[in-house]
């Protein structure tokens, strides 16, 4: 039995601009997948985008899978709510395939099949996903081309205050989808598209100077604008907003983190708040759960 794990990530700042070659700032989350292979009699269903991710990882790392298996997953990530289930999914399996394969670990190399599975996933993703799922910690990312995507390692020398998380509901789009609405209007409006983005990027820069502690800019503050600027984007669907807006009327800052959803739900919403004990009743009248996040932790590996 081989058993591996992978975390969660949360988007600070830069979705959809990651997309059009703007850096955004990516942190791996507590909350894990966790993935035990074994030898079976079960056959491989290719429909399966568990079993695809595996096979295609295998032929990857030159193995041809020659063998019956079976895999268990035990996931605390959402799905389908912008905390990168799919990815953390493509990178244990390509860990998997390189430990099958008796390969050496390479984050580099689990990073970059796992970046080929996501494409069936999503189309056409940044890449920034599997890249903080991988490696871990905080991420500072950007897609100069198809084949350089530059990342770097950030070590915070602030820490961040508590934050958490609220489900606003699974959106009915995948996140290709929503990539694809993005290209849609970027299409039709490159011009206004093209002024979002780059006040996203301003946020992105914002947050990293934040964690760097070369700035004094508000969290809160900072998570609104982002916040209006996806608003703006298109990408947040009219029942979030409605809830966001709640939650900001009990002063607490409040932004998606992921693809966002247009039609109901737009995923995980990542919520600052200076008190956040005040929040706790209202959430319960809301039938909402508020989980704690620790950001930063370890990327994938080995399980003993």
């Amino acid at each position: 039995m081989i058993k591996v794990s992978a975390p969660g990530k949360i988007i600070l700042s830069g979705e959809h601009a990651v997309v059009y070659g703007h850096p955004g700032l990516y942190a791996s989350t507590s909350l894990r997948m966790n993935v035990e292979l074994s030898k079976s009699s079960r056959k491989l269903d290719l429909t399966s985008y568990a079993d695809y991710a595996f096979n295609k990882a295998l032929l990857s790392f030159g193995v041809k899978n020659s063998f019956n298996y079976s895999f268990k997953v035990n996931s605390k990530i959402p799905i389908g709510s912008g905390m990168g289930s799919s990815a953390s999914l493509a990178v244990n399996m390509s860990a998997l395939a390189q430990k099958i394969a008796k390969k050496e670990f390479n984050l580099d190399k689990i990073n970059k099949v796992a970046y080929e599975i996501e494409k069936k996933q999503h189309g056409n993703p940044s890449g920034g996903d599997n890249t903080i799922i991988t490696h871990g910690g905080f991420v500072w990312y950007r897609k100069e081309a198809e084949n350089l995507k530059v990342f770097s390692k950030i070590t915070p020398k602030k820490n961040l205050p508590n934050l958490y998380i609220i489900n606003s509901g699974t959106p009915k789009e995948t996140t290709g989808e929503m990539v694809s609405l993005v290209r849609e209007k970027y299409e039709q409006s490159p011009k206004r598209i093209i002024n979002i983005l780059n006040k996203i990027e301003f946020c992105s820069k914002e947050f990293l100077k934040l964690i760097l502690d070369e700035n004094n800019t508000n969290l809160g503050d900072l998570i609104t604008l982002n916040q209006r600027l996806l608003e703006e984007l298109g990408v947040v669907s009219s029942q979030t907003r409605n809830l966001i807006g709640l939650l900001e009327r009990k002063k607490a800052s409040v932004k998606i983190s992921g693809a966002g959803g247009k039609t109901y739900g737009s995923g995980i919403l990542l919520v600052y708040h200076k008190n956040p004990d005040s929040l706790i009743n209202f959430v319960k009248s809301q039938k909402l759960d508020m989980i704690p996040v620790t950001l930063g932790g370890k990327g994938v590996k080995i399980e003993k």
